[in-house]
């Protein structure tokens, strides 16, 4: 008897430890994908800020970052993203939450407020 009692004092931290694993598991596979995600759209951002003509117009800007969001799955309206123009220089704000729900059970409201800013420069000849 004496055997299955330590049998399962062995038992019950490989146990614990195991539910531990499955929880960070499960974390990490609804959290990566909004890093993924909130990543590649400041990326978009980064390129819309720097790259493109020095006298495109901002509407045209916010419209490709819109649709990007969208593109990525980004539940962002076009009213979080705010585009100003000053010359050739760009600034872009964008503040939207993404809600994340674990187990069913609760949701945590992640905020992002990414802010990219940059001089365009005219074609080289």
């Amino acid at each position: 008897m004496m055997t299955r009692d330590r049998g399962r004092e062995r038992l019950l931290p490989k146990l614990v430890a195991l539910v531990v694993l499955l929880v960070i598991a499960y974390v990490a596979a609804v959290t990566i994908p909004v890093v993924v995600s909130t990543f590649r759209f400041s990326q978009a951002m980064d390129e819309e800020v720097l790259h493109g003509e020095a006298n495109e117009a901002a509407s045209l800007v916010h419209g490709r970052l819109v649709a990007a969001a969208h593109r990525l799955g980004l539940d962002i309206s076009p009213g979080q993203i705010v585009v100003k123009k000053n010359g050739a220089h760009f600034d872009i704000d964008a503040d939207y939450v993404v809600p994340l729900e674990f187990f069913g059970a609760f949701t945590i409201d992640w905020h992002f407020q990414p802010h990219k800013e940059g001089t365009r420069r005219p074609p080289a000849f």
